[in-house]
């Protein structure tokens, strides 16, 4: 079975005994502030498959207003197919605090290959279906004219954030037009301007948009730049053109949903990136499908 799933839930922490409504910090350990996790725990053993505890679903949105989100993507494994008991639980909220939760869905994937970025625009005001490149902070703030994700603690260049493409909607030789807005942010929390004339690795070079293939030997790729100066109130844009090959189109990274990654990066070490709008639509399908070079 090949059918990829969404799932998502609100929830809330609070303290055991105070009835405090708490906030979850992802990447906290054993502390009152640890985020919960979905898991869905399969029990195939009478046909032979064993066990398994699948994690299917992470904090997307901390619950600084009470309610949080909780968002995966997964595909089911062999074990959870024809597993004869099925149970989704949460653990990982501390032992200290009461967990709420409502709103629990798992749906089919909802595919829509016009964007290949889901939730592009944060209109969810969460930061489902992004994932972390390294391991920095992720946060909704204001954005363009709504909301945006902004990437923080950011101890090398390569960290940043992005989205695996659904292999549902890659063809070799399909190119694709990129669009998107970020703007920066130095340790004061002041606006940090960088210069699109520069190359990767100067000091006051801008963001780039990175494509990783995983394949036996990864490559990388930048697929978009900043151009031009950054408006008054500090959003630079970022385009860019590029191609899909054999290669990437074949490439596969464990139960992701493809093997190709694509994520914001390359601002120097300690700034911030803040995302919003990101746009990446088909130009011209197929027009090299036998393509196997990058």
């Amino acid at each position: 079975n090949s059918t990829r799933f969404d799932f998502s839930a609100n929830f809330k922490i609070r303290d055991s005994v105070t009835k405090e409504t708490l906030v979850c910090i992802p990447g906290q350990v054993n502390t009152k502030n640890e985020c919960p996790i979905a898991r869905l725990y399969a029990d195939a053993r009478n046909k032979g498959m064993g066990e398994e505890w699948a994690i299917i679903g992470s904090v997307s949105l901390p619950d600084e207003n009470g309610w949080g989100v909780i968002s995966g993507n997964f595909l089911p494994s062999e074990v959870v197919t024809n597993a004869e008991r099925l149970l989704l639980y949460f653990e990982f909220a501390h032992e200290s605090v009461d967990l709420v939760v409502d709103n629990v869905q798992i749906t089919d994937e909802s595919l829509d290959c016009s964007n290949l970025f889901v939730n592009s625009d944060f209109a969810s005001g969460s930061y489902a279906n992004w994932v972390r490149y390294g391991t920095p902070e992720l946060s909704i703030v204001p954005g363009v004219s709504n909301a945006a994700l902004k990437v923080s603690g950011r101890q090398e260049r390569e960290w940043g954030a992005g989205q695996w493409f659904s292999k549902e909607c890659l063809g070799a030789g399909d190119r694709y037009e990129v669009s998107a807005k970020i703007k920066m942010l130095d340790s004061a929390g002041s606006i940090w301007n960088c210069d699109p004339g520069l190359t990767k690795f100067e000091d006051l070079s801008c963001p780039l948009l990175t494509l990783k293939t995983h394949q036996v030997h990864q490559t990388y790729r930048d697929v978009a730049a900043v151009v031009g100066p950054a408006d008054t109130d500090g959003w630079y844009e970022t385009t860019g053109v590029f191609q899909l090959y054999k290669k990437d189109v074949d490439a596969q990274f464990l139960d992701r949903k493809s093997g190709v990654l694509v994520w914001f990066d390359q601002a120097p070490e300690n700034i911030d990136i803040i995302i919003d709008d990101v746009f990446i639509v088909p130009l011209i399908q197929n027009i090299k499908p036998e393509t196997n070079e990058g």
